[in-house]
């Protein structure tokens, strides 16, 4: 009697069972993703019962479906405890790695799936195991494409065109991520035959992507523009003003502030929140604000955007995303740190931007541990260009230092930079840095045709390396100077900055008394930004010789830069100077001049870019980097070069903009560039630290 009981027990809990699942399958089938976790998650809690690994990654899915990155990851974590090789948990595991830009585990759960798809070799004309190979192929290309694995990135694409056929959805794809790798890799000369390439096979798919959109936008200047101001100012709803003013602000076609102000003027157009384009140009307008704040009105106009946001949608991932970047960018610790734990539920604790978050606040309250083990983390799940020295162009033209006697000297100032074609800067250059207290100097000329690297070889204290390498495929020179950097800058203070950047120090300290000051407070890094100078009157201008002094004939600055936080280190953005208030411009100025070479633990202190640092123990002080580039840009206008080196190698934005300088005819001869209310003789770093501009100065807002 017992066993009979028994027995009809489990056949009770066995077709309980099966109602639940079919419940559960119906509730997913529906796209009820809601109810459908809930199905599965009462499911999955008998760990003994055999669809418990499926239940969990069933639920899994629904919580990816549901934005829950976090929860998700740690219940497909559980089914892979119980079924190492469930195939639906390892494939989702690789898509919410991929999810959270953990790209090097997804890399890893993908040749993990590929690698049992093709053993035994998969049976192509089965359709189902057909399809699973091509997303096996496609994912792990795209997690190799953000750990830098191109070449490996490169054959896995071929493979994925040649397996879905001509015409097919995968060859597409394949044309797709190759363009998109070619971005990644600073080779926009293959971006542009990729993106060609899929427009001529695939002309209606491609004009449907954002990223083509923005790629045509920036390739054809034959063509009659598709929009303007006035056709988004006649915009019938939110979506078409989104897709004109994306279409406005490719290619440089208005101003960054001009793209600024029309993202202000459309959300107050359609300010209901009622669409995803609604919602989306907020998003767009918020986002533009805070990473490139101006003044102290675009700081009050994006709170009250976030604010309204919160009131509309207090717990929606944009909310959260929109209060964190404001919160650091008004460098509120308190706020970011009240944010990160709600974040932490939804994005899940190994999300890049939860270690982005958790680097500055470990920043802020002076952990830099936790920072570098933070850093370290964040360095091995995605891949920095900028650090990457495969197959770098490097030779010494004049004798290189051996790398062993360079390890045993410590504590020396060494200067890194750059050159192409910098005769006319050179000497002034190379004694101003020796007068400040540069005691070597070691310079990259990026095939000079003007005597600049015979001139700097003949220098005693230069030691000048030749690359033909393209300067923009280096990061605009970034892996170069980590590459020297590692060589001959450990243990040593390393300076960068470029020709035309004139390094003040607070209190017009020397190198060497501001470095020991930073070291005996414990400091790795000085930040800095470029404070842009302009002539008062061009036609002085055409008499500049080398070795003239650009302060000279260029001493005029504009006061009224605006300093906020970012998250990437330095943790400080700048804008403002004559270049934004002539042409709109809103370039990064923010630097880190200054950095101890060196390693905390197994982490190297080196640029992510020419404005970012992986790490470092940032000083309190803020120095200034004089910035003669309308100088520059004059001397070559007024000499004929219409098409310099900079603007052959550099983005076709950056040519645009170029043009734009010259167009202006501000910086003709016969012109005078106009003064604002905030304009400015230079006169010392005491003078910059009277308005605010130099030393321990207010970096949150200037408020």
């Amino acid at each position: 009697m017992k066993r009979y009981l028994q027995q009809q027990l489990q056949q009770q809990l066995q077709r309980l069972r099966s109602s639940r699942l079919r419940r559960a399958e119906a509730l997913t089938a529906a796209g009820d993703w809601p109810r459908a976790a809930r199905a599965w998650r009462r499911l999955a809690r008998n760990r003994r019962s055999p669809v418990a690994p499926t239940a969990l990654a069933e639920y899994a899915r629904c919580l990816l479906r549901l934005g829950r990155l976090g929860e998700a990851r740690a219940a497909l974590e559980r089914a892979l405890k119980l079924a190492p090789s469930h195939p639906l948990a390892n494939k989702l595991l690789g898509w919410a790695a991929a999810e959270q830009e953990d790209w090097r585990l997804a890399a890893a759960q993908w040749r993990g799936i590929l690698s049992s798809l093709e053993q035994p070799p998969a049976a192509l004309d089965d359709e189902a195991m057909r399809a699973a190979l091509l997303e096996a192929l496609k994912a792990l290309a795209a997690a190799l494409i953000n750990t830098g694995e191109f070449t490996e990135a490169e054959t896995l694409l071929a493979r994925l065109a040649a397996l879905g056929g001509d015409g097919s959805v995968a060859e597409r794809q394949a044309l797709q991520l190759g363009a998109d790798m070619a971005v990644l890799r600073l080779d926009f000369d293959g971006s542009r035959r990729a993106w060609r390439r899929l427009h001529e096979k695939y002309p209606d798919e491609a004009r449907r992507l954002t990223d083509w959109r923005g790629f045509a936008g920036l390739d054809d200047d034959s063509q009659p523009p598709r929009y303007t101001v006035a056709d988004l100012r006649r915009a019938a709803d939110a979506e078409e003003a989104l897709q004109i003013l994306r279409y406005l602000g490719s290619g440089s076609r208005i101003s960054r502030s001009e793209q600024i102000a029309l993202l202000q003027e459309a959300t107050a157009a359609f300010p209901e929140l009622s669409t995803p384009a609604e919602a989306a140009l907020r998003r767009d307008c918020v986002y533009a604000l805070v990473k490139e704040l101006s003044s102290a009105a675009e700081l009050e106009a994006a709170q009250a955007m976030v604010r309204a946001q919160h009131a509309k949608r207090p717990h929606g991932p944009r909310t959260w995303a929109m209060r964190t970047e404001l919160a650091v960018a008004m460098d509120d610790a308190a706020t970011v740190a009240a944010l990160l734990e709600p974040g932490r539920a939804r994005l899940g604790a190994g999300h890049i931007e939860i270690l982005r978050l958790e680097l500055w606040l470990a920043a802020k309250r002076g952990d830099h541990a936790g920072a570098y083990t933070l850093a370290r983390q964040l360095g091995r799940r995605r891949y920095i260009m900028g650090m990457d020295n495969r197959a770098l162009d490097l030779r010494p033209l004049n004798g290189a230092p051996r790398d062993a006697e360079w390890r045993r000297r410590q504590d020396r100032i060494l200067l890194f930079t750059a050159f192409r074609n910098e005769r006319l800067f050179a000497p002034w250059f190379l004694d101003y840095y020796r007068g400040l207290g540069v005691e070597w100097f070691f310079i990259v000329d990026n095939l000079s045709n003007d005597g600049t690297a015979e001139y700097l070889a003949a220098q005693k204290d230069v030691t000048v390396f030749s690359s033909r390498d393209r300067f923009v495929a280096t990061v605009s020179g970034t892996q170069w100077i980590n590459e020297l950097i590692r060589r001959y800058g450990q243990d040593n203070w390393c300076v960068y900055v470029d020709s035309d950047e004139e390094l003040v120090l607070p209190d017009g300290a020397s190198l060497r008394a501001f470095v020991d000051g930073m070291a005996a407070r414990g400091e790795e890094a000085l930040p800095a930004y470029m404070l842009d100078t302009f002539p008062a009157d061009l036609a002085a201008v055409k008499d500049f010789q080398p070795g003239d002094a650009p302060l000279a004939v260029s001493n005029l600055i504009d006061a009224d830069y605006f300093f906020f936080g970012q998250i990437c280190c330095p943790f400080i953005s700048v804008r403002g100077g004559v270049r934004q208030r002539l042409f709109g411009v809103r370039e990064f100025t923010e630097k880190a001049p200054i950095l101890r070479g060196g390693t905390d633990g197994d982490t190297l202190r080196l640029y992510m870019d020419n404005h970012k640092l992986s790490y470092a123990r940032v000083s309190p002080h803020t120095g200034a980097l004089l910035h003669h580039k309308l100088l520059r840009e004059a001397l070559e206008m007024q000499q004929g070069k219409a098409s310099t080196y900079r603007m052959q190698t550099r983005l076709r934005e950056r040519r645009q903009l170029h043009e734009r300088y010259r167009k202006s005819g501000y910086l003709s001869e016969a012109a005078k560039i106009p003064r604002s209310p905030a304009t400015v003789a230079y006169e010392g770093s005491a003078q910059l630290q009277r308005l605010g501009l130099l030393g321990e100065i207010n970096r949150c807002g200037n408020v």
